[in-house]
Order: C-alpha cells, then structure tokens, then sequence
C-alpha cells in the first residue's frame, strides 16, 4: 500500500494533543485499512505531521475524520526510504519526553530539517584527469567521508547524485560543521573538485507535490550564488542561529533574497510540469517589471536572467545526459534549447566537453 504523509496546522496545538490523536487513529485504523506508523510535532510552529500507510489518501482523511475530527492541511504521497533519510525513523521514538496514563507516550520531535547539499564536479570530468577506476575510488573515497562526517555530526546522509550529496540534519550549526571539516578533508584537491556547500532548511509537506520538494527545489538556484570553497546560507537557516558565525566563506542570502530565490524556483519548476524558463512568464509571476526583474536578478546572482535560466537549464540537462533519458537531440528539447548545435555550443562551453561525448 502507498504511504502518506499529512500536515495538520493548529495554533496551540501541543505535543500532547498530537499524541492522544494518534492513539484514536491507531484505534480506529483498521475499519479503514491503515497504519499508522509515527508522526512528528512541533509545538512553536503549530503543526504536526502524520506517516500513514493507507489505500488512498481519502482513507487518510476518513480515518482521521472518525477518530478525532482534525483533519489534514495537506496530503502528499511519500517513498519511505526518503522518509528514513530525511527524518531519521519510520516508527515512534524509543524514548518520550513523557508517558500519559503510564502507557501514551508524548514527544516533541519536529520534522523541519536542514539540508545541507554539497555539489562537486562530474565523474565523467573527473574521470577526464584520472580515468575511470581512479575516479571511482575517488567518489567512493568522497561518499565514504561524506557519511561519516554527517553522521557524525548527527546528521543523516543521503546521497543524491554521484557529484551531489545530501544531509539532513536538526541544526545548522551542525550542517554547518560538516561542510567546514569536508572542506578541509579535501582541501589538497579543492581545485580539482570544485566542491561548495548550500545550506537550506524547511518542511517535509509544503504546498508541494513532493517530500521536502520545496526547499529541494530551490538549492540549485541558491547553488549559483557562490563560487567552489564557498557556502550558501539561506535567510531561513540562518534565522535563530545561537552563535555568531565566521563569515569569511559564507555566504548569507537576506530574508528578500531567498524569498526572490524560492518565488523563482517554484516557477521554474513548475508543479511538476516542464520547466517554465520564459522570462516574460516568470517575471508575470514574481509581479516584477522588466527593469526591476533584470535589476533584482544581476544584484544576487551578478548575472543576466538569460544566464542564470541557461546554467540552470544547462545544469539539469547535465543530469538527464547522465541518466540516459534521451538522445542529445531530445534532451536539448526537453529543456528548452530548439537547436541542438546551439545547446552543445552551450554545453561545451560551460563544462569543457561536448554532450555528445559526456554521453559516451
């Protein structure tokens, strides 16, 4: 059966009121066919998160409509695996905060994250310097310390693609601490590697079709800001940080900043859709004019619109060559590009090889 994941808003709402929900849902869970496997709570923002294994999501809603009538702000349907890596469990915490009539456990375990993406330059432009085996012990080498260096700072780690690597963690402090000490791990390849860190936070179901899809979609953007040796720090991972922070290869995004970058992000992206790159489209939905767009455009990124749209485009066209999901020909196509000469004259020019052979 799919698995669920709903979002319930409620000022005041308490970890305790979460708990006794949950204890009616698994109640009643069976007359609707359900599981209900963990949820997640956070009491200073006022929303709770359910994780239910159910037949649809109007199953979700039945059930939780019967058990207690608080019924969900959103639903979307996740892939558990990504729940495990994000959030760090599928099923209630071992230890609670405390225990309602000797046997309801209450704990106050939020789902908002910090995600920590680190980018590094391709293997097929690695194995250009190396060759291939080398550069696969060297990726192995990167994952390996990638994993135990977040791990270690309590985060979790995912690997996302083989030149981008993901962790989730509680605190930017601690997002921050890795990607200080993998830039010193690597520091005698740093050229070579080109690695930078974006750091972003946000919440797992937010007006997105996809888990944590909003805060993912808008890191390859805020990864244009900076240069290799550099971190990005977004405006909302920054906020509430306990200690003032070295800034001297850090990179704060404002509070405007990052809402520009995020109204940008979900334009692009579209819902799903093929990526939306027209410019007059996108300045339509930012409710910019044209001058203050390409104005508000250059002041963050120091380029042109055209030339963040085309490395964007440029950059998940790089993606799909790598995953085989088409001809040259069809994957200019696919992102926006009407002449394949144009787009490897593109290509070639901003990674140093041509698609054609990227696609070898």
């Amino acid at each position: 059966m799919p698995i669920y994941m709903d979002l319930h808003i409620g000022q005041g709402l308490t970890s305790e009121d979460v708990a006794l929900a949950h204890q009616l849902d698994l109640k009643y869970q069976d007359k609707f066919q359900c599981r209900c496997l963990t949820y997640w709570v956070d009491e200073n923002k006022g929303s709770a998160y359910c994780l239910i294994e159910a037949p649809s999501k109007e199953s979700v809603i039945a059930l939780h409509n019967h058990a207690h009538s608080q019924l969900p702000d959103e639903i979307i349907e996740v892939d558990k695996r990504v729940v495990k890596i994000f959030l760090g469990r599928l099923h209630d915490p071992i230890i609670a905060d405390y225990m309602v009539d000797s046997k309801i456990k209450v704990f106050h375990d939020p789902a908002h994250r910090v995600i920590l993406k680190m980018a590094i330059i391709d293997s097929v432009q690695l194995s250009k310097s190396f060759g291939k085996a080398e550069t696969d012990s060297l990726l192995n080498e990167i994952r390996g310390a990638f994993t135990e260096i977040v791990t270690f700072n309590s985060g979790c780690p995912a690997e996302w693609q083989k030149w981008n690597y993901l962790g989730s963690f509680l605190t930017t402090t601690s997002a921050i601490q890795s990607a200080k000490t993998l830039f010193r791990k690597f520091d005698s390849l740093k050229d070579l590697l080109q690695m930078k860190f974006v750091i972003h936070a946000g919440n797992p179901v937010d007006n997105h079709p996809n888990f944590f899809g909003k805060t993912l979609d808008a890191l390859p953007l805020m990864g244009q800001l900076v240069d290799p040796g550099y971190i990005a720090l977004s405006h909302t991972a920054n906020t509430g940080m306990s200690e003032e922070l070295e800034t001297n290869n850090i990179i704060i995004l404002s509070d405007q900043e990052e809402h520009f970058i995020v109204q940008l992000s979900n334009a692009i992206h579209n819902d799903g859709k093929p990526f939306n790159t027209d410019l007059k489209g996108l300045m339509e939905t930012t409710g910019m004019s044209q001058s203050s767009f390409y104005r508000k455009m250059v002041s963050i990124f120091h380029k042109s619109p055209n030339i963040v749209i085309q490395d964007f485009l440029l950059n998940q066209s790089k993606l799909s060559l790598l995953k085989r999901e088409g001809t040259v020909t069809e994957i200019a196509f696919k992102h926006g590009f009407n002449s394949p000469s144009y787009f490897s004259k593109c290509f070639t020019k901003k990674f140093g090889i041509s698609p054609s052979e990227f696609l070898k």
